[in-house]
């Protein structure tokens, strides 16, 4: 997939960057160097690097991906193989707006595993003190959560909640054969290894979604729509790349003719992330179904994220030519090929438009222009074309024009929604009163938990979260967006609010929603305490008591198994 330049989605992030009480924080981890030189443990540089970078994100840290620093390496012409020089990893942060880029190193002994990084402060060109941890090697992700927690806690002691331990429970337990295997094929640079590893992964752990995201954009790559949707239909809500998932889920779709999925995805899509590329395709799977009217208000809303995109304005076009609202398909016709003058499909559309208006003579400039460009449209024009009995012109027929589909989209626009988020919210902090910021956090805490109650999760968790930003010490704001993160499946981010809700008070309902979080997460020790806490604030709870007996009943299991 083709991708804006690197560095672009800073100048979104930081659009008004004073308003913000402090920079925001950008991630960067760079694959960590085998000092032992064992190809066979190869996969370790990234996949190290790969658990940091999962540990570090949250909804107001932004962590670039692997494809990220990829681009950024083909931009500055640097091997994707080899380790850097310290010279070049700062140019890769500076092309991708880093604040905070990590580099290490690890070493392996036996077993025993020794991870030590450094972060680095681009504007004073300092380096941090290295960060040591050493282990088993079959507890790698209980190392790198730990290695997370200390680099989290370097950069800014008083802005992470909770402890390591409470940090540590947030995380899934992880497979490491599997793991190794999705690695290996996010890193194989041929269809035939990509695909043997990443479908290994799979099924060796078929919970972790990730593979199955990956094969889907792999399948997308290859134009076969009907393999990628399978594999993308795996996600859930609770994956971090299920926004992603749908786009492409939603082309997949598209090209197949089923367009009634196409939209159910489509819309689900806007209502987490309303992108432009989102909107467009929504638009045009709405134009396939005869919904002209929806089609046109979303092709108004993309065209209002990007009037420079030709083929919004084409679209919008074509939504008012079957709404027959000629005057204005001429007027967005000429938007359209105002960005791209050599526009086959724009130059059919205006000559047809001004058959119906009555302009004679731009119709002709127009059939001109067409042939001259086009000699086999007007020789040999398709049995079906707009002229299709809506007028009484007797021009040749001409081409039918086709809606745009975007297939090609920014995967960090599905990421940085928090971020801007929090940072619309640190403007009214800094521009409101006081009271005028409680009264509108009350205002998204009522509407938050009205969604959550009719179970309209992703509403739900976009109004908590302004809630809980504009009411950081509200206790309930922080329980109810961890209801409806844990509903949605998102359980590490669950796991966090309720933690954060139980440092502002001690609650029942928080106790017991943080055991059934850290259930999820596997966690069952964690879990158990949770759930006795809740029974010691209220004793003759029945949820509570069966709550803490199937946590029990699973922790005898887990002895009992050889």
């Amino acid at each position: 997939m083709k991708l804006k330049p690197v560095g672009l989605f800073v100048l979104l992030l930081l659009a008004g960057g004073r308003l913000w009480a402090a920079q925001p924080k950008v991630f960067l981890v760079f694959p960590l160097e085998n000092k032992i030189g064992n190809p066979s443990v190869g996969w370790m540089s990234e996949g190290i690097a790969d658990l940091i970078a999962t540990r570090l994100a949250s909804p107001t840290r932004y962590v670039l991906q692997r494809e990220d620093r990829d681009d950024a390496y083909e931009q500055l012409g640097l091997p994707r193989e080899a380790p850097l020089t310290l010279a070049s990893e700062f140019k890769v942060a500076q092309a991708l707006g880093a604040t905070v880029p990590i580099i290490g190193h690890f070493t392996l002994a036996g077993d025993q595993l020794t991870t030590s990084v450094q972060w680095f402060d681009v504007p004073k060109l300092t380096l941090s003190k290295p960060i040591v941890v050493t282990g088993k090697l079959n507890e790698l992700d209980v190392l790198e959560t730990r290695l997370a927690w200390r680099l989290l806690k370097s950069q800014d002691n008083n802005g992470i909640e909770g402890n390591e331990t409470e940090f540590s429970n947030r995380f899934p337990p992880v497979r490491l054969d599997a793991f190794e295997s999705y690695i290996r094929g996010v890193l194989s640079t041929d269809s035939r290894s990509r695909k043997h590893f990443l479908e290994e992964a799979n099924r060796l752990n078929p919970n972790d979604h990730r593979a199955a995201f990956a094969l889907g954009k792999f399948y997308l790559d290859q134009d076969d729509y009907t393999t990628s949707a399978k594999w993308l239909r795996n996600l859930s809500p609770g994956d971090r790349d299920y926004p992603e998932a749908l786009f492409i889920l939603g082309i997949d779709e598209y090209y197949l003719g089923q367009y009634g999925p196409a939209e159910i995805d489509l819309k689900k899509l806007v209502g987490i992330a309303p992108l432009g590329e989102a909107l467009n395709n929504l638009g045009v799977v709405e134009l396939r179904l005869g919904h002209y009217d929806e089609a046109l208000a979303d092709f108004k809303q993309a065209l209002r994220k990007d009037q420079d995109d030709s083929d919004y304005a084409f679209n919008m076009a074509l939504a008012l030519w079957h709404l027959k609202k000629y005057d204005q398909v001429a007027e967005f016709a000429r938007k359209a090929l105002a960005q791209d003058s050599d526009d086959l499909d724009t130059h059919v559309l205006l000559a047809e438009v001004s058959g119906e208006l009555g302009d004679s003579v731009t119709r002709q400039n127009e059939l001109s222009w067409i042939s001259d460009h086009e000699k086999a449209a007007a020789d040999d024009p398709p049995v079906e074309s707009m002229n299709n009995g809506n007028s009484g012109n007797t021009s040749p027929s001409l081409p039918d024009p086709t809606p745009r589909m975007k297939k090609d989209y920014d995967a960090k626009d599905f990421h940085l929604a928090s971020l801007i988020m929090a940072r619309d919210v640190r403007r009214k902090l800094a521009e409101q009163p006081a009271q005028a910021v409680r009264a509108e956090g009350e205002t998204h805490l009522k509407q938050g938990l009205t969604l959550l109650a009719a179970g309209r999760l992703p509403e739900a968790e976009r109004e908590l979260t302004q809630a809980t930003l504009l009411l950081p010490n509200s206790s309930e704001a922080h329980q109810a967006l961890g209801q409806a993160y844990e509903r949605e499946g998102k359980h590490t981010l669950a796991a966090a609010e309720f933690e954060t809700s139980l440092k502002e008070k001690d609650s029942y309902q928080a106790h017991l929603w943080l055991a059934r979080a850290y259930i999820s997460l596997k966690h069952l020790r964690p879990a158990l305490k949770q759930a006795q806490a809740a029974l010691e604030l209220e004793p003759s709870s029945i949820e509570a008591k069966n709550l803490a007996e199937q946590i029990r009943a699973q922790l005898s299991g887990l002895r009992d198994k050889p």
